[in-house]
């Protein structure tokens, strides 16, 4: 939340979240705001991953994968009227949901699409993967340049 998340909503073991929308981003660009939120992500998940196996809980093939795509939305409410909610919709939000399935399962991961990693410039280090199923290339996110 300290970089300007909204939660959209929790599914099941995960979480998506948005950026700009509703509450627009006024000290930066959102997209870095949001890339910058997920290496923190990715960081506190291995914390706590490490407490676990040091309890002795058997969670070593256990693993996050973040996808960030940047593009329009549009918002809307769904549901019956006796339990209604805001969502955002749309190729960009579909498009999301691709990378973070194609992440790598066998390391935490934040993925990114073409047009985010372009707009990131050299602010961070980026790596192409191989792409399955989404328009443009991929490329996981190492770390801060």
């Amino acid at each position: 939340m300290k970089h300007g998340a909204t939660v959209d909503k929790y599914l099941g073991d995960g979480v998506m979240l948005r950026f700009n929308v509703p509450r627009p981003i006024i000290d930066g660009d959102h997209a870095v705001h949001a890339v910058e939120a997920a290496l923190e992500m990715r960081a506190a998940f291995g914390r706590l991953k490490d407490g676990w196996e040091s309890s002795g809980l058997p969670v070593g093939r256990i693993y996050n994968r973040i996808g960030l795509c940047c593009g329009p939305v549009y918002e809307t409410t769904i549901g019956h009227p006796q339990f209604q909610q805001i969502t955002v919709i749309g190729k960009t939000v579909n498009h999301a949901a691709k990378l973070c399935e194609n992440g790598a399962r066998d390391r935490n991961v934040v993925i990114v699409d073409e047009r985010l990693a372009e707009r990131l410039g050299k602010r961070f280090e980026l790596s192409k993967q191989q792409a399955e199923g989404v328009d443009g290339a991929q490329y996981e996110v190492i770390g801060q340049a």
